[in-house]
């Protein structure tokens, strides 16, 4: 893949994400889970480079990108992001083809997954982040979102209370 070709493929990964921000603002879940999903997708073809074939395939990329060939050194995509990257395809499958209704939990779910990709990728390529806070890695390791997002899925009614490090992004991501 070229750099042009890197540069309009890595501006459509952000443009995805800050439309799946807007979206989660506005309540409207289903949308903002397909959007980060499609920031994730296409950020992980930023980060592979062009498909062997014909084109990238949603399953199959995973495959590709989690072993973390594609780094220097290469080292495996951490467990905890790989199974959110594929929950979040799975929730975006749910959304748009078996038309259910997803939730705040979901769309915050999906976007840190979004932030977590995004963030890997530009800082292995060093791409620009396009103005867009993408958070720093102390604050936001997956394994400490994933927790995050289970205990607000069993206190739900109190999350934007939450004190833990993911209080600030979110209530930033959806205010």
């Amino acid at each position: 893949m070229d750099a042009q070709r890197q540069q309009t493929l890595w501006a459509i990964a952000l443009e995805n994400y800050q439309a799946a921000v807007l979206m989660a603002q506005q309540g409207w879940h289903n949308v903002s889970v397909a959007c980060s999903y499609y920031a994730v997708f296409i950020a992980m073809w930023v980060a592979l480079g062009d498909p062997p074939g014909r084109r990238w395939e949603h399953g199959g990329i995973v495959e590709q990108f989690a072993p973390g060939q594609w780094r220097t050194p290469p080292a495996p995509i951490e467990r905890e992001l790989t199974r959110a990257i594929r929950r979040l395809y799975a929730d975006r499958l749910a959304a748009n083809y078996r038309a259910v209704q997803l939730s705040l939990l979901e769309s915050t779910a999906s976007l840190t997954t979004a932030i977590h990709v995004l963030r890997l990728v530009s800082g292995v390529y060093g791409l620009s982040q396009g103005g867009i806070i993408l958070g720093s890695p102390q604050s936001l390791s997956p394994k400490t979102c994933l927790s995050w997002c289970r205990r607000r899925l069993r206190q739900k009614p109190r999350w934007c209370r939450s004190r833990g490090p993911m209080r600030t992004k979110i209530t930033t991501l959806l205010s």
